[in-house]
């Protein structure tokens, strides 16, 4: 089992709806021949959008309740042992009887960029507005954070209940990403990487425009993270854009994510905005230097130590 090097923080729960799966990082090791076999590392941990965020809540000292879905097979077992070791509860993660647990499959070249990432996300698209009301009830928090990976009736009932909480979303992809158009009214806390912004706006090209439009739709805070370019956070008072930390790469994958959940972990503390930027870079930083979609050593003291690197 993990140990937290602190205890928790916040005595009520954040509560987490989205997916958990199975990540699978193929890592070459030569330059890439598209078309052909390539010799690779492959490192197998537990992922998926909600889990990378809900575990870095966790070993942020931020006590979670996170509902999420499983098929009945042994990758069923393998996520809840590894929940219950880290001290999540999996009192809220429900299994879907005939059903494939969820994957996600990265190709990356060798200095750890993306290649190509292909996902079996099904399980999550099938949860019905129905299924989801029922367990969502059985969780009290008063912040929440929803991915996109529901498909939109779903979505809209995950929202509708919780539309009167502090509400944080988390674009999963490009193509997903636009079914929380309907529901930006409602969001306290957005965030976004590049593609995904882009992709509410297919015919916008510059980052600013695209946050002013997001902001005047309802969302209260945007933060957009652009890869080497570093990440935006803004609301209607406030434009901020920060560089990203020395970082030495081994693998990128979760860092929007441990982005994501850090900044969540100060919007609890009610943090300026700009602090909220600056931890999430970080984090996201110091996921970037080790394998895999969570770190277990990460806590408040090592993103403070490397906050200090710009100061």
């Amino acid at each position: 089992m993990v140990k937290k090097l602190f205890p928790y923080e916040e005595k009520n729960p954040i509560g987490c709806v989205g997916a958990i799966n199975i990540d699978r990082s193929y890592k070459c090791y030569h330059s890439i021949n598209m078309r052909d076999s390539n010799i690779a590392n492959l490192t197998q941990t537990i992922g998926g959008v909600m889990y990378n965020i809900s575990s870095t809540l966790n070993y942020l000292s931020n006590k979670v309740s996170f509902l999420s879905f499983l098929g009945d097979d042994i990758e069923n077992e393998i996520i809840k042992k590894n929940l219950s070791d880290i001290g999540i509860s999996t009192s809220h993660i429900v299994t879907i009887a005939n059903e494939k647990t969820g994957t996600y499959t990265v190709i990356q070249d060798k200095f750890g960029q993306i290649i190509v990432g292909v996902n079996d996300m099904s399980i999550i698209e099938k949860i019905s507005p129905n299924k989801l009301e029922e367990n969502l009830k059985k969780i009290n928090a008063n912040t929440w954070v929803i991915d996109s990976n529901f498909k939109e009736k779903s979505l809209d009932k995950i929202v509708d209940l919780l539309k009167n909480k502090n509400l944080i979303a988390t674009a999963v992809s490009k193509y997903k990403a636009p079914r929380l158009i309907p529901v930006l009214k409602f969001i306290d806390y957005l965030f976004l990487n590049k593609d995904e912004i882009f992709a509410l706006f297919p015919n916008e090209k510059n980052i600013r425009n695209a946050i002013e439009k997001i902001l005047k739709l309802g969302t209260k805070n945007i933060f957009v993270t652009l890869g080497s370019d570093g990440a935006v956070a803004a609301n209607s008072n406030h434009f901020f854009i920060e560089s990203i930390f020395p970082t030495k790469i081994v693998d990128l994958n979760g860092t929007g994510d441990a982005f994501c959940g850090a900044a969540i972990s100060c919007i609890q503390k009610n943090r300026p905005l700009k602090d909220i930027l600056k931890y999430g870079l970080a984090s996201s930083s110091l996921l970037a230097e080790v394998f895999g979609s969570t770190r277990e050593d990460l806590n408040h003291q090592l993103i403070k130590n490397r906050l200090m690197l710009k100061d």
